[in-house]
């Protein structure tokens, strides 16, 4: 199970099971059991090609999810970033999250 611990925006869901059947719908499970980021320029158009995605709030159009991961590469959790522009997530954006998932772990309790 994911449990948010961080979050800005409308309401949402708390908790988000780490089930195949959930990840079929679910960026976060989807990321939480491959241990895989995934970076989604539209939404839409990557809902239409059968790709899993949450809708928390309707006018979001892209989304960053990146895997929190031990030194055994277990995950402990994500990092789940969310922008109403297309195409938001750019390659200074991602390096940003890419070192906040990587200094994350290390802080954790």
């Amino acid at each position: 199970m994911l449990v948010k611990l961080s979050y800005v925006g409308r309401p949402s869901r708390a908790e988000f099971p780490l089930t195949a059947a959930f990840a079929e719908g679910s960026t976060n499970s989807t990321v939480g059991l491959t241990g895989r980021s995934l970076v989604i320029d539209d939404v839409k158009r990557h809902v239409e090609a059968g790709g899993a995605f949450y809708v928390c709030d309707g006018e979001v159009q892209s989304e960053a999810c990146l895997p929190l991961l031990d030194e055994t590469r277990e995950v402990l959790g994500i990092v789940d970033a969310e922008a109403k522009p297309l195409a938001f997530f750019g390659p200074k954006r991602l390096a940003r999250l890419a070192a906040l998932a990587l200094v994350v772990p290390a802080v954790l309790p």
